[in-house]
């Protein structure tokens, strides 16, 4: 029988019941230095007095807007950070996956405005037989075209199924 949390990582034995700044804590007491940060979403730490009360103050406004729509809180950060750094926009995404996608347009654009649209052209890896079929047969779903993966993954939700 499969557990309620699908088993996609090979958890620790390890229960977490709250963190504190850099710290986490386990519901049998011992205290660990967050090394993981949830996969890098905390880096901002645990429980940070001023982090509560931003994140108190946005969620009794709103809590998610696409990016369809113009954002005055999201406005203002993308100038503090380009105010303060080498940047000169920003791009707030959900995901690792849109970052990539991102990443592989910015080199695209980049290439073809510098007279070298050939050195990204088409897809992100090369094309072979089966890239090609897969894009001729619009495998491709949503707007993550050039980031996903294209080797077999370990793990099938078709395993939960059945075949």
């Amino acid at each position: 029988m499969i557990t309620a949390v699908m088993p996609t990582y090979g958890r620790w034995d390890v229960a977490v019941e709250r963190g504190e700044g850099c710290y986490l804590y386990a519901t049998d007491g011992r205290k660990f230095l967050d090394f993981t940060s949830g996969i890098a979403v905390t880096s901002l730490g645990h429980c940070h007095p001023h982090l509560i009360e931003a994140v108190t103050a946005q969620a009794q406004k709103l809590w998610h807007v696409s990016n369809l729509f113009q954002i005055p809180g999201q406005q203002k950060l993308a100038e503090r950070l380009t105010a303060n750094s080498f940047a000169d926009t920003v791009f707030f995404n959900n995901s690792g996956a849109e970052a990539v996608e991102l990443s592989i347009k910015v080199a695209r654009k980049y290439q073809s405005e510098t007279g070298h649209p050939e050195r990204l052209a088409g897809d992100c890896a090369p094309v072979t037989r089966r890239t090609e079929s897969i894009r001729r047969r619009g495998y491709t779903r949503g707007r993550l075209r050039g980031g996903r993966s294209r080797r077999p993954r370990r793990f099938s939700a078709t395993s939960l199924v059945g075949p």
